[in-house]
C-alpha cells in the first residue's frame, strides 16, 4: 500500500515524528535513575530500581545485543527501555549508540504473545500446513556469518522487516505497534539522542521446545526516511 508524500497521514506522521524527535535527550546514567547493577558472573546483570523495576539481563558486546531474561516494571516509576539502555552504557562501556539488537528470551506478554501467534497461523495457512517438532531441528543464526551465532534459539524462525517507504506490512506495524517491546523499541529511536541514526530494522522470533517464545529486535542505523504510526509516538506508557 502506498501513501503520497503530500497524502494528509504522511504529513500528520510526520509532523508528530519531527516533535517527538525536537525534544530528544541522552540516556541518563544509572545512578541518576536509581539503578542498582550486580554483575552475577560473566557478562549477566541482576538490575534493580525504583517502583519496583527488576530485571536480568546479558551484555554481549560481540552481536552488540542486549539479552532481556528476565524484565518487571510494575511501579512504572522509570521506563524500562531508558533502563535497557543505561544499563548498557554501563555494563558495556559504551555508548547506546552502539546497540543493535536487543532479545527478549521469554515471552510471556499477551499482546505480544497474540501478534506471535497470528503472523505464526497466517504463515501456516499460505504454506498450507502447521509447524510440527520437525521444524525444531537446528540452531538458528540471527545475525550474519561474520557475527556470530547464539546456542540454544531453534527453528521455526520468521524475520520480518521494515517494509520500504510508502509500503506496509501489517506484521511489521502490529510487532512495532501493538507490542510493548516494539513500542519500547521505537520510542527508544525517537527519544534518546544516542539512538537518533536507530530505527527497527527487522523482528525475528520463534520458538524453543524448553522456554516458549522468544523475539529480536533488530536496529539499523543511518538515514532514512523515519516515519511512524501515532500510536508509538502519543500512546502513553512507560515500555
Amino acid at each position: 500500500m502506498w501513501h503520497s508524500l503530500n497524502s494528509p497521514t504522511f504529513l500528520i506522521t510526520a509532523l508528530f515524528y519531527a516533535l517527538v524527535a525536537a525534544g530528544r535527550k541522552p540516556v541518563r546514567d544509572a545512578k541518576t535513575l536509581g539503578l542498582t547493577i550486580k554483575q552475577q558472573g560473566g557478562n549477566h546483570f541482576d538490575v534493580s530500581g525504583p517502583g519496583k523495576f527488576r530485571a536480568y539481563v546479558e551484555i554481549d558486546k560481540f552481536l552488540d545485543q542486549i539479552d532481556v531474561i528476565y524484565i518487571g516494571n510494575a511501579g512504572r516509576a522509570i521506563k524500562a527501555r531508558e533502563v535497557l539502555l543505561s544499563v548498557w552504557k554501563e555494563s558495556s562501556g559504551t555508548s547506546a549508540s552502539k546497540l543493535r539488537r536487543i532479545m527478549y528470551d521469554v515471552i510471556q506478554n499477551d499482546e505480544t504473545v497474540s501478534v506471535l501467534d497470528s503472523i505464526w497461523k497466517a504463515r501456516e495457512i499460505d504454506d498450507g500446513k502447521h509447524d510440527s517438532d520437525d521444524d525444531y531441528g537446528d540452531s538458528y543464526n540471527y545475525g550474519s556469518h561474520d557475527e556470530g551465532e547464539t546456542d540454544g534459539v531453534i527453528e521455526p524462525t520468521i524475520t520480518v522487516t521494515r517494509p520500504p517507504p510508502g509500503e506496509e506490512d501489517w506484521r511489521f506495524s502490529d510487532l512495532r505497534d501493538k507490542t510493548p517491546f516494539g513500542i519500547g523499541a521505537a520510542k527508544m529511536c525517537l527519544e534518546y539522542t544516542e539512538m537518533e541514526n536507530h530505527f527497527i530494522k527487522s523482528f525475528t522470533f520463534g520458538r524453543n521446545k524448553e522456554d516458549g517464545k522468544w523475539l529480536v529486535i533488530n536496529f539499523g542505523t543511518g538515514v532514512i526516511s523515519q516515519v511512524y504510526s501515532k500510536v508509538v509516538i502519543v500512546r502513553d506508557g512507560r515500555h
